[in-house]
């Protein structure tokens, strides 16, 4: 009896190719067994088959033939492996993508122009600055309070932008 496959190791979905040869016999079967499934037909005594395993693990390729009330079976075991897949891209990500980097860009320039700003301003100014910043958080907490409140912040910081834009 003569029983080869062409490969014992394949990805899932890939072909295998059966071979046999038993021109002595009564009956020739071939079983396909992937451990969930098990699948038997009958075939000439010669010829080739080709099978699709669709199913990772181990699939066992048994060939019975009966000659003269005897059985004789021989089997292979292939070792199906998962199918690695590319990973894949939703149509329009890249522009989400390029988007967001932008938009990072354009804040880093913002930042860099401002450190250098700041390290380059005159001293009067900082303070200036950093008094503006402290005052209009004061002012934003402040417009829960009353309105003569709100008025004289308003006016110290009409006086720090003043500072601010002299030159």
């Amino acid at each position: 009896m003569s029983f080869s496959i062409d490969r014992n190791k394949v990805t899932e979905g890939e072909i295998i190719e059966v071979s046999w040869a038993e021109r002595d016999a009564d009956t020739v079967t071939l079983t396909l067994n992937n451990g969930t499934n098990r699948s038997t037909i009958t075939v000439d005594k010669e010829g080739t088959k080709k099978f699709r395993l669709n199913r990772v693990g181990k699939t066992t390729v048994t060939l019975d033939t009966t000659i003269k009330g005897k059985k004789r079976s021989k089997s292979h075991t292939i070792k199906v492996s998962a199918k690695k897949y590319d990973t894949y891209q939703r149509v329009g990500d890249n522009k989400i993508k390029e988007w967001f980097g932008g938009v990072g860009q354009k804040i880093k320039n913002y930042w860099s122009r401002t450190k250098y700003g700041w390290s380059i301003m005159p001293k009067d100014k900082k303070q200036a600055s950093t008094s503006l910043f402290i005052i209009m958080a004061i002012m934003i907490l402040s417009s829960f309070f009353p309105a003569t409140v709100f008025f004289g912040l308003s006016l110290l910081a009409i006086y720090c932008f003043y500072i601010l834009m002299k030159k």
